[in-house]
């Protein structure tokens, strides 16, 4: 719940700056001391239900899209993808990251290595750079697809410029 909290207040402070408030001003609007504003935005104050809705009235916004945008930057990240080239150390901080963060640790080349039944030499020399790209593409989009936590490292070709 303290996660819960600090994200609240990262939420009331981005509002409060995005309408141009000062912490007075908005302390006046919800009928709140200023120093109950600065408590909520540092992530320490636990609001009651009443004065949250004073303060995602005088916000502009609802009780429940407050505590949703909370709840979504608090959520924990889906995905995380390394870009880079061959020898960066993708993989090597990838999968550190990964265990840290206690998500899975993916390489888009060994995903279309397994999916195409060849290494990516093989790939290359039989079928070309043209229907690499395309595998890899469709190969992040089904990864994507699925919903899946992880840290995902792939090779700077993946960034299509046209």
């Amino acid at each position: 719940m303290d996660r819960l909290l600090t994200h609240l207040g990262h939420v009331v402070r981005r509002l409060r700056g995005e309408r141009g408030l000062s912490v007075s001003d908005l302390a006046s609007r919800a009928a709140l001391s200023s120093r109950f504003v600065t408590e909520i935005q540092a992530g320490r104050g636990n609001v009651s239900i009443l004065r949250l809705a004073s303060l995602a009235a005088a916000l502009g916004t609802t009780t429940s899209q407050l505590i949703s945008a909370a709840e979504a930057e608090a959520a924990p990240p889906r995905l995380i993808a390394l870009l880079g080239v061959r020898g960066a150390g993708k993989s090597t901080i990838g999968a550190k990251l990964a265990a840290r963060l206690d998500m899975e640790f993916l390489e888009l080349d060994r995903l279309v290595e397994g999916e195409a039944g060849l290494s990516l030499a093989e790939l290359f020399a039989t079928h070309g750079e043209d229907y690499f790209r395309r595998l890899e593409v469709a190969a992040l989009q089904r990864l994507l697809a699925a919903h899946r936590r992880v840290v995902l490292a792939t090779g700077g070709g993946i960034v299509d410029i046209h």
